[in-house]
């Protein structure tokens, strides 16, 4: 529920996934997240608890039961708030096609995180 320009993380990655037109969006959150699913009040959504956590894939197995069973589903982090919805429709399509997509990023520098850690003595 971390802010970023005036709204929750997650309701930026939300956003993005609409723009999709998904039959369901299936939302998961563990121990100490019900504040989470308090706060997003958007039609259809659905919730799917995981407890205790255990990654990303697990995540996905408890969601199962909520997705329907044909057609595309996509796992998208919810603290990935600068997700393009026309990168998310590319991978849709390349799903569509029977292609598996993944969306990674590449930055020019890597080391100029730990750069910025070490210089602010963390």
């Amino acid at each position: 529920m971390h802010p970023l320009a005036g709204k929750p993380l997650v309701d930026h990655v939300i956003d993005a996934v609409q723009t999709l037109s998904p039959r369901t969006v299936c939302i998961v959150y563990g121990h100490g997240g019900e504040p989470v699913r308090e706060s997003l009040h958007r039609p259809g959504l659905v919730f799917a608890r995981q407890d205790p956590p255990r990654g990303t894939g697990d995540a996905v197995r408890v969601a199962l039961p909520s997705l329907p069973r044909d057609g595309v589903t996509m796992v998208v982090l919810g603290d990935v708030p600068l997700v393009r919805a026309d990168e998310l429709a590319q991978l849709a399509e390349a799903a569509r096609r029977g292609h598996v997509g993944l969306l990674t990023a590449r930055v020019p520098d890597p080391r100029a995180r730990a750069h910025l850690r070490d210089a602010a003595g963390r």
